[in-house]
């Protein structure tokens, strides 16, 4: 018996499209597969090491953030500074840049917030 790693992650989402574009544009998350479950739409979206799933309940209110336990999901890229500068082209809301984010450690790290409001680390190993 053993544990394999973490195989994905979910996401509410308030409007399906806009989350799905949100992900592929900005991250290149690939759409791997969507479904219905019940009254509920999924979508699939292949984030190399993991899967982001993303559920959608038409006429349902998302849950407040306060609710929630997972503070945030991290996604690890290359060259932080070029990538927030893309999302931000894209006008995708900067939290917190690398220069807010300073530790003591071989890294880099920056917030965005996603399309519902999700927190979302940028984390680079610093070589």
């Amino acid at each position: 018996m053993e544990v394999k790693g973490i195989l994905h992650i979910n996401i509410e989402s308030s409007d399906l499209e806009r989350t799905v574009n949100f992900y592929t544009k900005n991250f290149g998350f690939v759409k791997t597969f969507e479904t219905k479950l019940g009254e509920m739409d999924v979508v699939f979206l292949d984030a190399g090491n993991c899967i982001v799933e993303i559920f959608h309940r038409s006429g349902v209110e998302l849950r407040s953030r306060t609710a929630a336990v997972i503070d945030h999901f991290a996604i690890e890229i290359t060259d932080i500074e070029a990538f927030i500068a893309q999302l931000r082209k894209n006008n995708v809301p900067v939290l917190q840049d690398t220069t807010a984010m300073v530790v003591d450690a071989p890294i880099k790290m920056a917030f965005v917030e996603g399309p519902d409001g999700e927190r979302i680390e940028l984390f680079e190993y610093v070589r």
